[in-house]
């Protein structure tokens, strides 16, 4: 408490220290204290202290390193007697009906009608110096304890809603990404029929145009074949009118004549209809832990599945984890490789490894940590492209791996270990020699109590 008092606190251009040299402070000086003496019951700073040696001779005067036995400063009084509602005023009562502490305006404003009210001065009689005091101090001890777990607490808390944050924006983008990919289908769908049905009109009007020049050539020649043979040759000219006439009616009864026509584009108006009246890509909420808990002890019910064919190869996943942008990325322990898939299940990226992996886990937004040999290989997913992040070599093999709260639990076919992120080991949890695989897989509860492992 006292330490926490020491410190020098500024007041626009004061300067205020925890114990301040007496003489100084008699001509309206601050200079910080060094030296006490119990005698003339005064602090002295460093040039002062030596004009007190010269006088006071037979003085003890102890110095900072003893300041254990100093009386309290002028400083740490102020601030300790100073009422929290009144800055000018004084603590000097106890209201015992309350259980507060009261200064005179206090008293006036609040407790006026209080029956148990107490000078500060008696009420302090009551405690015991000896015993009392070291359990205040041990009651204290233990609740700022309690407030650093708290502290500490509400830190990884807030820390994990950074992360949950950034996971239900990155699932918030998935799920638009999904829906302009279902737009870009179906468009590419909807132009590839408009472009269809434009072809067909296009070729036809194309074919009446051919016809039409073709037969217009024709019946130009024969006109110019009777202006040539009238009245020289009468069956000649005859003949020539027939065939005109035979291919103006062969012509008009094989093509009749197009309307002229657009092509139109009609919008489904169901799907402006179902995106105008939706309020959002999904509900925005928060769950806390006792909930999440709940939910995942809840017997949960396979409505639907699907399947679908990756083609990568493989022929022994060991692994498999979501990101929070809806990828996968998948293990083969026999082709030593990563693969990632993205929200179409389509392989976007691959990455070939220098050992079998084993199992594969999310520990952030976009990193993911897997096992292979002995060691831990970090990898970073970002724009659906796979990075190489740092490896942790460890003392054993590692083989089964999960993360809480920035911990990393490593199984080694035999035993459990916990890991920092950073590599450290924490503690050996359990062990199991009896088998092979004994200690194969493991996973950790939503609020870190259990550890699960299979064999």
């Amino acid at each position: 408490m006292a330490a926490a008092l020491e410190v020098t606190v500024n007041k626009g251009s004061d300067v205020v220290y925890d114990y301040v040299c007496s003489v100084c402070e008699e001509s309206n000086t601050l200079t910080e204290a060094k030296f006490n003496c119990e005698r003339c019951f005064k602090f002295y700073c460093d040039g002062c202290v030596d004009l007190h040696n010269q006088l006071f001779k037979t003085h003890d005067v102890t110095g900072r390193e003893n300041k254990n036995v100093w009386p309290v400063s002028k400083a740490t009084k102020h601030i300790i007697e100073k009422c929290s509602a009144h800055e000018n005023e004084k603590l000097k009562m106890f209201c015992e009906d309350h259980s507060q502490l009261c200064c005179h305006l206090c008293i006036l404003q609040g407790h006026i009608t209080c029956q148990s009210v107490v000078q500060i001065v008696e009420k302090s009689k009551e405690i015991n110096p000896s015993g009392d005091v070291s359990v205040l101090i041990g009651e204290i001890t233990r609740h700022i304890k309690d407030l650093d777990e708290r502290t500490n607490t509400a830190e990884e808390m807030l820390k994990n809603l950074q992360e949950s944050y950034q996971i239900a924006l990155e699932e918030l983008k998935a799920t638009r990404k999904k829906i302009v990919d279902y737009l870009d289908d179906l468009e590419k769908k909807t132009i590839k029929e408009l472009e269809q049905l434009f072809k067909n009109l296009q070729e036809s009007y194309m074919s009446d145009i051919v016809s039409c020049k073709k037969v217009k050539n024709d019946l130009q020649y024969l006109s110019s074949c009777i202006r040539d043979i009238a009245g020289k040759n009468e069956q000649l000219t005859y003949i020539s009118y027939i065939k005109c006439l035979n291919k103006i009616n062969a012509f008009e009864k094989g093509h009749p004549r197009t309307e002229k026509t657009y092509v139109l584009f009609k919008p489904n108006t169901q799907f402006e209809d179902l995106i105008s009246k939706r309020p959002g890509f999904g509900t925005i909420s928060s769950i806390n832990l006792k909930q999440q808990l709940a939910d995942a002890n809840a017997l949960l019910t396979v409505n639907n599945s699907s399947k679908h064919s990756v083609p990568i190869g493989s022929s022994y996943v060991t692994g498999i984890t979501e990101l929070p942008s809806g990828g996968l990325l998948i293990t083969d322990y026999s082709t030593q490789k990563v693969t990632l898939l993205d929200t179409n299940n389509k392989v976007a990226d691959s990455c070939t490894l220098s050992n079998g992996p084993w199992a594969i886990c999310t520990v952030s937004v976009d990193d993911v940590a897997m096992t292979l040999g002995n060691s831990v290989q970090f990898l970073k997913v970002r724009n659906n492209r796979i990075e190489m992040g740092n490896v942790l070599q460890l003392q054993h093999e590692c083989v089964g791996i999960a993360h809480h709260n920035n911990m990393l639990y490593i199984t080694s076919n035999q035993a459990l270990y916990r890991y920092s992120r950073e590599g450290g080991l924490q503690k050996k949890l359990y062990e199991d020699t009896n088998g092979v695989n004994a200690v194969f897989q493991c996973a950790v509860s939503p609020d870190g109590d259990t550890i699960y492992v299979t064999n």
